[in-house]
């Protein structure tokens, strides 16, 4: 059985993946695989290419910024305050349009979160990773397992 918990302000799983800075609060592990949750914080270096999740829907909550997001054929400008849904098997992606972005980030069910660890590493400050450039075969070959095609490159 689940069992209630809190993740104060100053844990969770904090990684460095993809040019991001990624801070997990919630997982299958700890939701009985019922959802994830994670604090996504970056620029545009961590736009994420054009992708499809095969098993869970993803919603975005933005807390700080500027993010356009495409999901299937819509355009979606969002700024701070603004929540975005993105269905499983629609593909999507996004663009930060401010200098830097902050947002929320849930997926159900759970277990996706899994794959910042897979592709990062603990973040060894609270800010965003030196920038590297993404192998888009390797994160594609990193998706995989988690039911996520990579379909096309990022925004822009």
């Amino acid at each position: 059985m689940t069992t209630a918990f809190l993740v104060d302000a100053e844990r969770g799983q904090a990684l460095w993946s993809i040019n991001t800075l990624t801070r997990v609060l919630a997982g299958a592990d700890s939701t009985e695989g019922a959802m994830g949750v994670w604090e996504w914080r970056g620029t545009s270096a961590g736009n994420p290419p054009l992708h499809v999740h095969h098993r869970e829907d993803e919603a975005f909550y933005l807390l700080e910024g500027r993010i356009t997001f495409e999901v299937g054929e819509e355009r979606l400008h969002a700024s701070a305050g603004d929540f975005v849904f993105a269905p499983r098997d629609l593909p999507h992606r996004f663009a930060v349009e401010s200098a830097e972005a902050r947002m929320l980030v849930l997926v159900t069910p759970g277990g996706f979160e899994r794959f910042f660890a897979a592709v990062g590493r603990p973040a060894e400050s609270s800010g965003l990773p030196p920038l590297e450039r993404p192998d888009p075969e390797a994160l594609a070959r990193a998706a995989a397992p988690y039911g996520v095609d990579i379909l096309g490159p990022p925004i822009g």
